[in-house]
């Protein structure tokens, strides 16, 4: 591959897939959801491919992008219309402390230890468990958390 080749396709490639990440909204930027951090992925692996292997020209990767792009908006159409298909395709959240009490079958389903559950707490200035009323484990892996009011 020539250099001149690589510097052509490098910055066309990048402001591809600028453009579709703006054309897929904020969201995509977030990664809160397996599918939407496997698009952004997708999109630089398809890049990356163009650059590096040479197998691809510039419009088979314009049009592989926008089939990912379509296949995305495909996704959040059905997950906006179906709350069916958002359970399948992201989850739900899932109660993992309530009233000062880990729900091991939680964190086990979702392979979190006590020290990743201390850890997510502590990020939320949360000391000791104790002092959770609840705490919600959200589709994004984020932690959601209600502390116990004083009496």
């Amino acid at each position: 591959m020539s250099y001149w080749k690589l510097l052509a396709e490098l910055p066309i490639s990048i402001l591809c897939i600028f453009f579709f990440l703006r054309l897929m909204g904020n969201k995509e930027l977030q990664q809160s959801t397996p599918i939407e951090f496997a698009c952004v992925v997708l999109l630089t692996n398809i890049s990356w491919d163009l650059i590096i292997s040479g197998q691809y020209s510039i419009p088979h990767m314009l049009l592989m992008m926008s089939v990912l792009v379509i296949v995305i908006y495909i996704i959040d159409w059905l997950t906006f219309k179906f709350s069916l298909s958002e359970k399948l395709f992201f989850g739900e959240p899932e109660i993992i402390v309530r009233n000062g009490k880990m729900d091991e079958d939680v964190m086990k389903k979702n392979r979190i230890s006590h020290k990743e559950l201390a850890a997510k707490l502590r990020a939320k200035s949360v000391f000791d468990i104790k002092e959770v009323e609840v705490a919600i484990l959200e589709i994004s892996g984020d932690l959601s958390v209600k502390k116990k009011e004083d009496s």
